[in-house]
């Protein structure tokens, strides 16, 4: 643009251009500049079509002119019978239709919802989600870098077919959100962990591309990074009579769609859905994205008053379409194809294309040069989710550089003359011209409700592609969640290979391994070349067993299961939780050391395979800088049958049902001589125990440096080793930021015992902060300052938080509490190596204790009673029939449900007052009351209940 400037600039200086036309050519360059950054690229997309389940099947089917509108599924209309029995499907016709294939399989697993939530969700709650999921896996998407983003997620989805499905399902909480409208986009912020807007659309036929024009519209205000987008039509549940007569209007009565031409009748209905994610093209450029095409422009606008509520408005249509042309400043002459809306209908068909060709008239005198064509006559109208469907035609005509077909055209309808205008019905497959200008596709959606929407086109930048810089050896890794999976990926990447031999190896493996999440399931290979690469593939394809891949050197698999630390019994593919940790660490530190040592690559990849399969986070980072992403194969949802009417076979009970218990091991030894002195162990005491704690520890605890730490109301330094702190973050975040955490080696926490339970909200605050508050202050200074380098033991010591023997008394509920607090800070915190011991004052030894702090092991819990040691374990619940009330539940008494109204409080009521006459008091955090006085009548319960 720099020289275009100066070429006016000269041009006004020899007095062949005036200031004010310079000034109104430079201001133009200016905009175009400016719109340029508007621009949004399409990153990923996915799809379930009539007769395809990929994007890819679905433009074979209408690449080659394939009709996808049949009868309805034979296995479908079974389950419809079994959900509506009192509906009679004998003797009836039913409609042709664009179906899918099947609408009751999902993997919950993958979503984590439970199989119960999951029967209750309707089917298309189900199918969008793993739409999602696909989307995201075809951009590069599917690693956790996505989680926490800024990402918007847009719905279209109309809701008059297929609302049926929660009055066949249990009326509970999941009916409820697995049917709410609303829910559908929220559904997958929540499960991805989205933070951008998220917005259902309901605009009738034109909601899915009204969903693209606003997440296009959240990317320009930077309200959102990238967006997801779908489209999810209504969904049969059982076949549709022909006789109902309802729709005879608009349906087509020979089940075919003739869009344009002059004998088209009407419409058939169809199923299915897509995804797009769309990111900033600036953006998408520097992340090396895949990118499908740019989305140029986008505008939406409504009919008003028109001759009916649900007619067309032809002019309303050909002002959208100017409107889209001149945001995009394009030349409408660039335009070599537009997707109609199309639907088949005589009217509304002939209204489109005139708006169509009208809108080109403002701009050229240009003949025949814009094809028109509909893809509802390959797969009927979805409705919804058609605007969707129609744009990820384009994308992919932009993609292979060909036009399909438009169906059953033969005469162009009476209503419109198209040989002297800028279209023509493209009914062949087509090539498109080479031009100078980049190919620009247009896609119209209108609706029944009279919004209208328009989104532009363009094909993608080319991609710059670096060499591969003479690397002559790569490192492929595939995983999956069972063999099973991780073989049918096998074979797609052997499909993909052969439909990409021009593959750039180096993205090719940058992508598997840094895009993508990695399973139990783990396979890899070393190779040297595309031709290599396919050889092993093919071998891994045509093996029967994944077991069998081994037997070639260059090729990996092994299954790994991280288990609990305190599993007894490890089989030989489990990891335990601290061992992973230790895996992670010494994989990755190792990493950086070979890739100082050496650069001979190959050398690298093959010490990185057996790390991987073991089950080693790999930082993928060190052993890659940078690369483009590819829409690559990934992981193979594990899909399940959920349909009401016992279509799905349920587990025995007993499988769910599991009890901690606790089991008695050997003590650890207490000769000094196996025990090692480790460096600095930090002993964090309340105020009123410090006398008695720290000179047992000075004594017994086998530490080159004993410090204390005293919590209770001030902050001084007593001694060299020992210090007083406030329980208040910034007393603790000072007092951690002073010590030397290389040294450091041990934390033992100890809350103070109490004699009873608090009496008063005051007391129970108290005991709230001498506890789990204390605790999370010190996790959360530790956290910030930024110098857990290596991993630090950290010891729970509690008094009888636990009932391990019958004869043990109540257990302490502030200290059974930081039983379950330590696990989560465990898991969230890798520097700090969390473990709890439990000790009863009743006939205390301190040589155990000590031994057991002393001792490196892999127990989370571990209880200290009377010189026995136990430690917790899990194990399957056993049922002996009907289970008595272990206390009994007397006339009168008071019991107070906290945590909300919801269904599992209005179920504890039930059962409590089927029991005897008690009275119940429901608190919210909500209430007037406020959340102290529910926290001081819950202390009241409690210790109506443990005897306090």
């Amino acid at each position: 643009m720099d020289k275009l400037k100066k070429y006016i600039y000269e041009l006004v200086a020899d007095r062949k251009l005036s200031a004010k036309e310079a000034t109104a050519y430079i201001t133009s360059l200016q905009k175009a500049s400016e719109a340029k950054s508007d621009d949004i690229a399409i990153i990923g997309i996915a799809g379930r079509f009539p007769k395809a389940n990929t994007v890819q099947q679905f433009w074979e089917n209408i690449r080659f002119g394939r009709e996808c509108l049949d009868d309805f599924p034979v296995h479908r209309k079974e389950d419809g019978q079994a959900l509506f029995s009192d509906r009679s499907f004998a003797y009836k016709r039913f409609k042709k239709a664009g179906y899918l294939d099947e609408i009751s399989f999902f993997d919950p697993d993958m979503f984590r919802i439970s199989p119960k939530e999951a029967l209750s969700m309707e089917p298309y709650q189900r199918i969008m989600l793993e739409l999602a999921y696909e989307t995201m896996l075809n951009a590069g998407y599917e690693t956790r870098e996505i989680s926490g983003s800024k990402t918007g997620v847009f719905i279209g989805k109309d809701h008059v077919t297929g609302i049926e499905y929660r009055h066949y399902v249990s009326p509970d909480i999941f009916s409820l959100t697995g049917s709410w409208p609303g829910i559908l986009a929220s559904r997958i912020s929540y499960v991805y962990n989205l933070k951008g807007p998220s917005i259902v659309f309901d605009t009738s036929c034109s909601s899915g591309l009204v969903g693209v024009h606003f997440a296009c519209e959240s990317l320009r205000r930077n309200e959102c990074e990238m967006a997801f987008v779908g489209g999810i039509s209504g969904l049969f549940y059982f076949p549709p009579v022909k006789e109902d007569g309802s729709l005879d209007q608009v349906e087509s009565a020979e089940e075919k769609i003739r869009a344009f031409d002059k004998e088209a009748t009407g419409t058939v209905w169809g199923e299915g859905g897509g995804g797009l994610l769309l990111k900033p093209l600036s953006r998408a450029l520097a992340d090396n994205d895949v990118i499908y095409a740019v989305i140029k422009g986008s505008g939406i606008n409504n009919n008003g008053l028109s001759k009916g509520i649900t007619a067309p408005n032809g002019e309303a249509q050909e002002a959208l379409l100017k409107s889209v042309w001149k945001q995009a400043q394009i030349n409408p002459e660039t335009i070599r194809y537009i997707e109609a809306h199309g639907t088949g209908t005589v009217l509304g068909d002939s209204i489109e294309l005139q708006s169509i060709i009208n809108a080109f008239q403002a701009f050229t005198s240009k003949k025949q040069f814009c094809g028109v064509g509909s893809v509802k006559t390959n797969i009927g109208h979805l409705v919804g989710a058609s605007g969707i469907v129609s744009l990820i035609k384009a994308v992919m005509m932009l993609r292979h550089g060909e036009i399909p077909p438009s169906l059953h055209f033969q005469s162009p309808s009476p209503y419109m003359d198209l040989t002297n205008s800028a279209v023509f019905v493209n009914d062949a497959l087509t090539k498109w011209e080479q031009q100078d200008q980049p190919v620009r596709i247009g896609i119209n959606s209108f609706g029944f409700s009279g919004t209208n929407c328009h989104v532009l086109l363009e094909e993608p930048p080319k991609a710059v592609r670096q060499a591969s810089r003479g690397q002559d050896s790569y490192l492929l890794v595939l995983s999956a969640r069972s063999e099973q999976k991780l073989q049918e990926l096998a074979k797609q990447y052997q499909q993909f290979l052969l439909a990409n031999r021009d593959v750039h190896l180096g993205d090719l493996c940058f992508t598997a391994s840094a895009s993508r999440h990695h399973y139990a399931h783990r396979a890899t290979i070393v190779f040297d070349s595309y031709e290599d690469l396919l050889v092993k593939v093919n071998e891994l394809k045509t093996a029967n067993r994944v077991s069998a891949w081994t037997a070639n050197p260059a090729i990996r698999y092994q299954r790994h299961e991280v288990v609990p630390d305190n599993k007894q019994t490890v089989e030989a593919w489990e990891i335990r939780e601290r061992a992973k940790k230790s895996l992670d660490r010494q994989a990755n530190e190792a990493i950086k050391e070979w890739i100082g040592k050496t650069s001979d690559q190959r050398l690298i990849w093959e010490q990185v395979a057996p790390l991987y399969i073991q089950g080693a986070t790999i930082d993928w980072g060190m052993l890659y800088c940078g690369g483009r992403k590819l829409a690559l194969p990934g992981n193979i949802l594990e899909r399940q049958k959920f349909w009401p009417a016992g279509a799905q076979p349920k587990k025995a009970e007993a499988d769910f049902l599991y009890q901690v218990a606790w089991k008695e091991e050997a003590l650890p030894a207490t000769d000094s001589e196996q025990q090692t002195a480790c460096d600095t162990v930090l002993l964090i005491v309340d105020a009123a125990d410090t006398a008695i704690w720290r000179p047992l520890f000075l004594q017994k605890h086998q530490a080159r440096r004993l410090v204390t730490v005293e919590l209770g109301a001030r902050s001084a330094q007593v001694a060299p080793d020992y210090f007083q702190v406030s329980r208040t973050l910034d007393d603790i975040a000072a007092f951690c930021a002073q010590l030397d955490l290389a040294s450091l080696a041990q934390i033992v926490f100890m809350p103070p015992a109490r004699a009873a339970l608090p009496e008063s909200l005051a007391a129970f605050r108290s005991a709230m902060d001498q506890t789990a508050g204390s605790l999370l202050l010190f996790a959360k200074a530790l956290a910030t300052t930024g110098k857990l380098a290596n991993e630090i033991d950290v010891v729970l010591l509690t008094q009888n938080a636990q009932a391990v023997q019958p004869g043990d008394a109540a257990c302490d509920p502030f200290h059974h509490m930081l039983g379950g607090l330590g696990k989560s800070l465990r898991q969230e915190n890798y520097g700090l190596s969390v473990r709890h011991i439990d000790i009863s004052p009743d006939g205390f030894a301190p040589e155990p204790l000590f031994a057991e702090l002393g001792r490196k092991g892999t127990d989370y819990s571990v209880a200290l009673r009377q010189n026995r040691r136990y430690i917790e374990i899990i194990e399957r619940a056993k049922q002996t029939g009907a289970q008595e009330d272990s206390f009994a539940i007397e006339a009168g008494d008071v019991f107070l449900i906290t945590g909300g109204l919801g269904q599992l409080g209005t179920e504890v009521c039930k059962y409590l007052s089927q029991k005897n006459k008690v009275k119940g008091d429901r608190a919210r955090q909500d209430d007037a009351a406020g959340p102290g006085d529910v926290a001081g009548r819950a202390a009241g319960v409690a210790r109506h209940k443990l005897g306090g």
